[in-house]
């Protein structure tokens, strides 16, 4: 049940409210939303190590890739509306990518994900990649490269 549930939050963006309605028409069996998403906690707590595995895999180069993607996401402080947060995106051409969520988008983000990375980070050109790494990071965006003359093999 836990597998399934995530596969639907996840694979096919059934929000956890509606599991549980259904869940309970269908077997009659009542799982609350809060139930549901400890599942997706507890979830993602063990998939942690993995994560960190994957992720020490875009630092073994001098290259990554990095973007933010919105996402909306509802918030429950009776506002009624949706709150844009982010999907930060790291990653190596051929290599591992990461996803971090992220409720801002400010430089926080990526300046705690890349710690003291020196080496190429290829982004957009949005400020929040600005000052973040280590002394020796590179700066290349849109494909050309904005410091430095590097050839990349």
């Amino acid at each position: 049940m836990v597998i399934d549930a995530v596969i639907n939050k996840y694979s096919f963006h059934l929000p956890l409210y509606r599991q549980s309605v259904i869940l309970e028409r269908e077997s009659g069996l009542h799982l609350s939303r809060a139930t549901l998403n400890g599942w997706m906690m507890r979830v993602g707590e063990m998939l942690t190590p993995i994560v960190k595995s994957n992720g020490s895999g875009t630092f073994s180069g001098n290259y990554i890739q990095a973007d933010e993607t919105p996402v909306a996401v509802q918030m429950h402080d009776g506002r009624g509306k949706n709150h844009q947060a982010y999907l930060w995106q790291y990653g190596r051409p051929g290599g591992s990518t990461i996803f971090e969520f992220r409720l801002g988008r400010d430089r926080e983000g990526p300046k705690q994900f890349l710690g003291n990375f020196e080496g190429i980070l290829q982004s957009d050109g949005y400020a929040a990649y600005n000052q973040v790494g280590g002394p020796k990071i590179v700066y290349a965006a849109c494909g050309h490269m904005l410091a430095g003359n590097l050839s990349m093999q």
